[in-house]
């Protein structure tokens, strides 16, 4: 699934369509929030690893945009109620981006796509899935070709390899820059 993700992103980035429009990239420093759920499961396991997300994407309108992301797992968190930690590995995903222009300096986006996340915790166990993965978010520009960005985002759940009824569930808060070229 990764690699049909992969190809469909760089597909629209070379598209006729997208190479006639501006295009953009962006860095992210992430902070995910997730509980571990399962049936029975009592009390509280939780983890707030933390994440590098970079952005591609092709604005198709001035309230449109197409977007590929990539992340990488930047510090393992500790499991809450065991000795284990948890990291994550990867995220691979393409979004479409709906975008409100308020004015020339402030803007407000929504997403909504597919994402494909794994997690490993400290003994090499992995959650990981693909599905559909939504947030909101503000643009700030500091000038023409730069804006900072601050984003909400629900994550696909990811399941525990061995037994899928164990899943991790998360969101996280992005701040970052975005430079159009």
């Amino acid at each position: 699934m990764k690699k049909q993700l992969l190809a469909l992103a760089a597909a629209v980035a070379v598209s006729p369509a997208a190479m006639a429009q501006q295009g953009y990239f962006g860095a992210d420093f992430g902070f995910i929030s997730g509980e571990f759920t399962a049936p029975g499961l009592s009390g509280d396991f939780e983890s707030d690893p933390t994440a590098l997300r970079i952005r591609g994407g092709v604005g198709l309108s001035e309230n449109f945009a197409l977007e590929g992301v990539f992340a990488l797992g930047l510090q393992d968190d500790e499991i809450t109620s065991t000795d284990a930690d948890l990291e994550l590995n990867s995220i691979f995903g393409i979004n479409a981006v709906g975008i409100l222009p308020l004015d020339r300096t402030f803007a407000l986006f929504g997403k909504i796509g597919f994402a494909a996340i794994e997690f490993e915790d400290s003994d090499g166990d992995k959650y990981d899935d693909t599905g559909v993965s939504f947030g909101f978010g503000a643009k700030v520009n500091v000038d023409r070709n730069a804006a900072l960005t601050l984003e909400y985002t629900i994550l696909p759940d990811a399941e525990y390899t061995d037994y899928s009824a164990l899943q991790f569930e998360s969101e996280m808060i992005s701040i970052g820059a975005e430079f159009a070229f």
